[in-house]
C-alpha cells in the first residue's frame, strides 16, 4: 500500500512541479548531488554538448530488477548503463560503500574529476574522493583517485591543504616526494622503505639483516652528510616529471604532472646510498664468525637421492614464500619502460629499467634455485643458476662459489669466478659500474686451494649456457642513456 502512495505521491509531483527529481534520487544525500552532473531535469548543470559520461539523464529508464545484473564497460558512462545498472548506481550512491563492480566507483570519480577540472566545490570534492579511498580497497581506484588528489593540489595551490587529507594509501611515489620536497630529509628507515621504488633490487640483507643494513646505512649518511638523515638541499639538477593521467576520458586535458624523483639526481643518489649500504652489510657479515656459527650438536637432514644436505623447514618456506612473492609482483612491461626511458630528463630513467629488466629476469630462477639447493638437489641448482650467470655474475657465482668448494670441485670454483669476474666488468647489465673486488678476493683463495688440492680435485666441468633475454631491447635503453648523458 505504501508503494502504491509513494508512487502516486512521485507522479502527481513530477507533473505539478518540475522542480521534484524522481523517486529514485530521493535518498542520495544533498552533498552527493551537488557534485554529479545532470543533463536534464530540475538539477541540470552541464550542456548537452558536453560529452561528460557520468553526467545523470534522468529519463533513461531504471529496473529494479537485479537479475542478469552485467559487468560495468571498462570505461563507464550512465547512458551505456542498463537500466538495472542504473538502479545499482543510483542506489549505491546513497552509501557509496565499496561495490560489486568497481565500475560504478569510476563512474561517481569521473563526475569529481570534472568538478575538479572545472574548479568547482575543490575542497569539498577532496574530501569526498578521500573518504572514498577510506572504504573502496582496489588498486585501481586508488591510484587513480589519488591522481586527482594530486591534480588539484597542484593545479589550485593547496598544497597546505594536503594536512586535512588521509595520504597513507596514495602511490609510493608520490609520498617519496612528499618527505623529498615537503619534508626536506629522508631517515634511513624511509630510505630503505623506499628501496622498491628507487631502482634497488637486492633485497636479502634487507629481509635478513634488517638492523645491520639499517647501521651500515646510518653510519654512510653520517659519513657523507654528517648527519644521521638524507637532507634534500634544494641544489639539485632539475627534478624531471612524470606523466599521469585523470580516469575521466572526456575531459579535453587529462594529463596531470608530478615531480619524478625516483629517475632524478636525488634517486640515484639515494639508490647509490643503498647499494653503499649492501656492500658494507655484505663485508660485516663475513667478518663477523657469529653469522656463520653453526650448531654441530644437529643433525642435519640428508637428500637421499643426492646425498646433499637439506636445509632447515623454516629456511625452505622462506625460499618457498620469496618465490611465490617474485611469481605474483616481478612483473615488467618493456613498452612502459622505453617510454619511461625516453621520457626521463637524464640517464637514471633508462639505468633504472634496465635494472629492473635484470631483475625481472633472474629472481624467479635464482629463488628456484634457492630452492632446490636447500632441498639437497644441488645439480638442479647449478643447472638453474648457470643460465642467469650471463645477466647476474656476482651473485651466481658467490652461490656457485661455495656450492663447488663443499663438493671439493677446485677447478670449477677457480673457472666460475675468472667467467663471473670477465662478465661482470663487460655486461650490459653493469650500468652502475658495480665492483668484482669480492669476486677477485676469492679467485685468490680458490686458486690457492686448487694448487694445494689438486690431486684430490673432483671437478667436473661447467658449460655455461647462453642467458634468454632481449638484447636489442636492453641495447635501446643503452642508447637512451648515453644520449641523456650526452646532452
Amino acid at each position: 500500500m505504501m508503494n502504491f502512495f509513494n508512487s502516486l505521491s512521485s507522479f502527481f509531483r513530477r507533473n505539478k512541479d518540475s522542480n521534484y527529481l524522481p523517486d529514485y534520487f530521493f535518498n542520495i544525500p544533498d552533498d552527493v548531488l551537488k557534485l554529479m552532473y545532470f543533463k536534464n531535469g530540475p538539477k541540470k548543470n552541464i550542456d548537452n554538448y558536453t560529452d561528460e559520461p557520468s553526467a545523470i539523464d534522468i529519463d533513461l529508464p531504471i529496473s529494479e530488477d537485479f537479475h542478469n545484473l552485467e559487468k560495468v564497460p571498462y570505461y563507464p558512462s550512465y547512458e551505456s548503463l542498463q537500466p538495472n545498472q542504473r538502479f545499482y548506481f543510483l542506489n549505491w550512491l546513497v552509501k557509496r560503500n565499496c561495490p560489486e563492480d568497481i565500475g560504478y566507483a569510476f563512474l561517481y570519480l569521473y563526475s569529481l574529476e570534472r568538478r575538479l577540472y572545472d574548479g568547482e566545490y575543490i575542497k569539498e570534492t577532496l574530501l569526498e574522493i578521500n573518504s572514498l579511498q577510506k572504504i573502496i580497497n582496489n588498486d585501481s581506484f586508488i591510484n587513480y583517485s589519488s591522481i586527482s588528489i594530486i591534480y588539484a593540489i597542484s593545479k589550485y595551490n593547496l598544497y597546505s591543504f594536503l594536512d586535512t587529507l588521509d595520504t597513507s594509501m596514495f602511490p609510493d611515489f608520490f609520498a617519496l616526494t612528499k618527505k623529498i620536497v615537503y619534508d626536506g630529509k629522508l631517515t634511513a628507515s624511509e630510505i630503505i622503505d623506499f628501496s622498491h621504488i628507487l631502482g634497488y633490487k637486492e633485497k636479502r640483507y634487507i629481509n635478513n639483516y634488517y638492523d645491520i643494513f639499517k647501521n651500515e646505512l646510518l653510519q654512510i649518511l653520517e659519513e657523507k652528510y654528517h648527519t644521521p638523515e638524507f637532507v634534500f638541499s634544494g641544489t639539485n639538477d632539475k627534478v624531471p616529471s612524470m606523466n599521469l593521467m585523470l580516469s575521466n576520458f572526456s575531459l579535453p586535458d587529462r594529463n596531470v604532472y608530478f615531480p619524478d624523483i625516483a629517475n632524478s639526481s636525488i634517486g640515484t643518489e639515494l639508490c647509490s646510498l643503498l647499494y653503499m649500504a649492501h656492500d658494507k652489510t655484505k663485508k660485516s657479515l663475513r667478518k663477523n664468525n657469529s653469522y656463520k656459527h653453526i650448531n654441530k650438536t644437529i643433525k642435519k637432514k640428508i637428500n637421499v637421492r643426492t646425498g646433499y644436505p637439506i636445509a632447515t623447514q623454516k629456511s625452505i618456506n622462506n625460499t618457498k614464500q620469496a618465490l611465490i612473492d617474485s611469481a605474483k609482483n616481478n612483473t615488467f612491461d618493456k613498452n612502459e619502460a622505453l617510454a619511461i626511458a625516453r621520457s626521463s630528463v637524464n640517464e637514471n630513467g633508462a639505468l633504472t629499467m634496465i635494472s629492473s629488466y635484470r631483475y625481472f629476469l633472474c629472481d624467479e630462477i635464482f629463488l628456484k634455485g634457492e630452492l632446490a639447493y636447500k632441498y639437497g638437489d644441488w645439480d638442479e641448482a647449478e643447472k638453474l643458476w648457470l643460465t642467469i650467470l650471463e645477466i647476474s655474475p656476482t651473485q651466481i657465482c658467490e652461490k656457485l662459489s661455495i656450492m663447488y668448494r663443499k663438493q671439493k670441485r677446485y677447478s670449477d670454483e677457480v673457472y666460475i669466478l675468472q667467467n663471473g669476474i670477465n662478465l661482470w666488468k663487460n655486461s650490459i647489465f653493469n650500468v652502475y659500474n658495480g665492483s668484482t673486488e669480492d669476486l677477485e678476493v676469492r679467485l685468490k683463495k680458490a686458486s690457492a686451494l686448487y694448487t694445494k688440492h689438486k690431486t684430490s680435485d673432483k671437478s667436473t666441468g661447467i658449460d655455461i649456457p647462453n642467458a634468454s633475454y632481449d638484447y636489442q631491447f636492453v641495447s635501446t635503453l643503452v642508447d637512451f642513456a648515453r644520449l641523456h648523458y650526452n646532452i
